[in-house]
Order: structure tokens, then sequence, then C-alpha cells
């Protein structure tokens, strides 16, 4: 699987929430991953919270490829960086 850790600067007064999904980049949803999307939660007092994707096993001799996970909508907070990208090795 892939782990994203999406961080706030400081600690929020509020819960934070954002919404997510994947996106390909060189790697393809339903071949080298589970795409996924949702809302998440960073909880009042917390700096991070973690999403995970899943990433498909297969016997393929491969190069290492890479998916997106893209953030946006927050409430009660800001985004300096809308996309995250993980590697398949």
């Amino acid at each position: 699987s892939a782990s994203f850790t999406v961080s706030l600067n400081i600690v929020s007064g509020t819960d934070v929430t954002f919404d997510y999904v994947t996106s390909n980049n060189t790697a393809i949803a339903g071949l080298d991953y589970t795409s996924t999307s949702g809302t998440a939660t960073i909880l009042q007092g917390s700096t991070s919270t973690i999403i995970t994707v899943t990433t498909s096993d297969d016997s393929l001799d491969e190069a290492t490829e890479q998916l997106n996970l893209i953030i946006s909508n927050p409430t009660a907070a800001t985004i300096a960086d809308t996309t995250g990208v993980a590697s398949i090795t």
C-alpha cells in the first residue's frame, strides 16, 4: 500500500476536513492501484492524518510507477500543496 501523510503546520483548535481523490500519474488505477476518494479529518489538537491507497501485487517486472493524491475543499485550513505523489517500486 501507499501511505500519504497530510499535515498541518500548526495545531488547529477545531477539526480540519478535506476531500481527497487519487489520480493516475504513470501508475494506472485498476491495474497498479485501487482508486479511492473521500473526506478525511485531522482532529482538533492533532497535526496530521494518513490516507492509505491499496496497490496491486502482480508478477510483472515493471519500472517504478507513480500515483497522485489530490486534496481539496478544506474546512478550517488552507492548502499549501494540493498534490502528493507516491512511488510503487
